[in-house]
């Protein structure tokens, strides 16, 4: 069943599908007509599910829920493109909307409200921190991300999520000073040689395999199994993460 935003309601069906695209071949960059790339849509699926089909549980006198990341990872070893999302032009969008397609009208209506939300800030805003570490040691180019020059984590402004029938948010405080060092210590300017040849031989290696997976190619090669962790991204990876949720959140 699908849902109003094009996500597939179960997230078992949506895992079992996904595992067999990616392994049968396709390509993990391949851009929607909005230019969504697959990382996208699946980072925006991964936080529909949170509160409505993950497992939530009340410890230490708050709900927490674990997440599991195997199909970020998935994506971000396998060589999807680690960058924020380039917003249309309006004259582009305007051509688009000129097509007198209603599929196109949809496909275009129904993406936008999500097309140009950047995954590492939806990362952060969800609470996911360790993740959204991950995803910029793994080379997400936060030089492209305008909101994150003199980012305070503290004051960043979190998402809300209903959780038994109640809507709260992440509550990050007791992360948010070590995050927060890493940040800041996270550099924009010239990256070391070995992340630049890292880069290189795995941008080298999704053109020879034409957008598909390149984690089991890398795992083929002869070399060294530590080098092989350093070229599939596996260093610092999480295998899930847990959320904690702070108190009610009430409307005016």
């Amino acid at each position: 069943m699908m849902t109003n935003t094009g996500l597939l309601e179960n997230p078992h069906d949506r895992d079992r599908i996904i595992r067999l695209l990616v392994k049968y071949g396709a390509d993990l960059n391949c851009r929607s007509i909005t230019r969504e790339k697959p990382l996208d849509t699946l980072v925006n699926s991964m936080t529909h599910d949170i509160g409505k089909h993950g497992t939530v549980k009340y410890d230490q006198d708050c709900f927490k829920e674990e997440v599991d990341l195997s199909l970020l990872n998935l994506f971000i070893c396998g060589g999807s493109d680690l960058c924020p999302i380039k917003k249309l032009k309006k004259d582009t969008l305007s051509l688009l909307k000129k097509c007198n397609s209603k599929w196109s009208e949809n496909l275009i209506e129904g993406s936008m409200d999500h097309s140009y939300r950047s995954v590492l800030l939806t990362l952060l805003q969800t609470g996911l921190l360790k993740t959204a570490e991950y995803l910029i040691r793994s080379g997400w180019q936060v030089e492209r991300e305008r909101w994150f020059s003199g980012l305070k984590i503290a004051k960043l402004k979190m998402s809300r999520f209903e959780i038994c029938e109640d809507y709260r948010k992440p509550d990050i405080r007791d992360a948010t000073d070590l995050f927060q060092n890493f940040i800041d210590s996270v550099n924009t300017g010239p990256k070391p040689l070995s992340i630049v040849c890292r880069k290189k031989i795995r941008q080298q290696l999704v053109k020879a395999s034409r957008g598909s997976e390149i984690e089991t190619k890398i795992n083929l090669l002869p070399i060294p199994a530590k080098i092989k962790s350093f070229l599939a991204l596996k260093d610092f990876r999480p295998d899930t993460e847990v959320i904690k949720f702070g108190d009610i959140e009430r409307y005016n």
